[in-house]
């Protein structure tokens, strides 16, 4: 008993000292999602676009530099905007959400495309999209596919 007791006040004292590094762990919250699905389209098409409601919990903002999707040969962020009073796409380098906010992609604002797809995908009902930020960690999130 005596050992147990020596055991567990090691274990208490040293993850009191030193913690335990949860950097990139889901199990933080640091961001959450909500309302994902990806709209496929017709099916003579070979890209979707993806829509999603992402909150930042944390008081840094997190900046998502990639994209990694195993139905599409690559997945790139757009937002639309009116120039000339035409409706065009741009691609951004990253998606940027701000400590403690949320940001909604949705039809005609930002959301991501999902380039050159895999026909394999009007097969399935929700589809993995992965989420990579350098300061925020990496967040598998899962989207309804629509039709």
């Amino acid at each position: 008993m005596p050992q147990n007791n020596a055991l567990l006040t090691f274990l208490l004292i040293f993850f009191i000292a030193f913690g335990v590094d949860k950097k990139g762990s889901q199990s933080e919250q640091v961001l959450s999602f909500s309302n994902a699905v990806v709209k496929l389209g017709p099916p003579s098409s070979k890209d979707a676009s993806a829509y999603i409601d992402i909150s930042n919990h944390s008081d840094s903002d997190c900046v998502i530099d990639k994209f990694s999707f195993p139905y599409s040969q690559r997945v790139e962020f757009h937002e639309s905007i009116i120039h000339l009073d035409m409706m065009k796409m741009r691609v951004n380098k990253n998606l940027v959400v701000l400590a403690k906010q949320e940001i909604k992609l949705e039809p005609l604002g930002k959301h991501l495309m999902l380039i050159e797809l895999d026909p394999l995908i009007r097969e399935t009902h929700s589809s993995k999209i992965i989420f990579h930020s350098e300061n925020c960690g990496t967040f598998d999130v899962v989207f309804k596919n629509e039709h």
